[in-house]
């Protein structure tokens, strides 16, 4: 039984998440997220309270995906650079199917509770980063006077950056600015020995 209830809630993901990719959140009813997951509106109130309750699911498994690939390339026996490396490509992967209605919906339109996820989820992934810095400062990967609270303030300007309307007019889809300030973020960082 279990095992149903997992697969109902990972077609709803996997329609939603479609969806909400490539129409963004508000122009997908419930409706339309039931017909593509093949499950009934009530499987779908079963699982989720409302849309924005599934968005919240969605939004979480997608990090906690994408937070266990991170890992998982940190954990690598590779040279930090070359981490680095997987990192902007993983990040490229991740928001390659990034739409902008998606993104205007998460960051811009967004409902208080989704608007207060997104700011803790950052917060998180801000710390993690913060933390393999400082070990890999102590590795002698990365220069030792470039002060890791610096990289948190870094850190949140670059997502307000992402969200900046005159940034985005310069780049084709939101990943490209995305990418850009990955890019600009991480490359940034090496001492002269590491570039």
């Amino acid at each position: 039984m279990a095992a149903a209830r997992k697969n109902k809630v990972d077609q709803i993901y996997e329609a939603a998440k479609a969806l909400f990719m490539h129409h963004g959140v508000r122009r997908v009813p419930v409706e339309e997220i039931c017909c593509k997951a093949q499950v009934s509106k009530m499987t779908f109130y079963k699982h989720f309270r409302n849309k924005s309750d599934l968005l919240k699911y969605i939004i979480r498994r997608m990090v906690d995906e994408a937070m266990s690939q991170y890992d998982e390339i940190m954990e690598q026996s590779i040279p930090f650079r070359e981490k680095v490396k997987k990192i902007v490509q993983l990040k490229w992967r991740q928001t390659n199917d990034l739409g902008q209605e998606f993104f205007n919906d998460i960051h811009k339109e967004a409902e208080p509770e989704i608007k207060e996820l997104i700011a803790q989820i950052a917060q998180e992934s801000y710390q993690r980063i913060v933390q393999d810095i400082t070990r890999a400062q102590k590795a002698g990967h990365i220069k030792m006077e470039f002060h890791p609270a610096f990289l948190l303030c870094m850190l949140e300007n670059l997502l307000q950056a992402a969200k900046n309307e005159k940034l985005l007019a310069l780049y084709d889809t939101p990943q490209d600015l995305i990418m850009e300030l990955t890019r600009f973020f991480f490359y940034g960082i090496f001492g002269k020995d590491e570039t």
